[in-house]
């Protein structure tokens, strides 16, 4: 079966918004180091914290393109499009994709057939 448009638009989306999260976290490490040299407060933990969250948040994107056509990689996409709706400036991006998502030829794609 020929892969539904859908397919590459979630693909990008997940790409884009795996290296959003890992460019905050680079920036987050950039912002660290350029102040390493006056003392660490507290601050800097909340802040290191924050960043390593961001790093781990991209991990899930990054991989979703690589995952294999099953009922529950379908699934694993679908919770990255909704958690894209938690944020105002993705929702332009996700609301669209989430309705193509849900059509029946992307579930077809992945085996999940109602």
């Amino acid at each position: 079966m020929d892969s539904p448009p859908v397919w590459l638009w979630y693909r990008v989306y997940a790409v884009f918004m795996g290296l959003f999260h890992a460019g905050v976290a680079l920036a987050i490490a950039a912002l660290l180091v350029a102040t390493a040299g006056q003392g660490i407060k507290g601050e800097d933990l909340v802040v290191a914290i924050v960043g390593g969250l961001f790093f781990l948040g991209a991990l899930p994107f990054l991989a979703a393109p690589f995952l294999p056509r099953v009922s529950w990689a379908w699934h694993y996409h679908l919770v990255l499009i909704a958690l894209g709706l938690m944020n105002l400036g993705c929702m332009p991006m996700s609301i669209p994709l989430l309705i193509f998502w849900l059509k029946p030829e992307a579930k077809q794609f992945f085996a999940k057939l109602d």
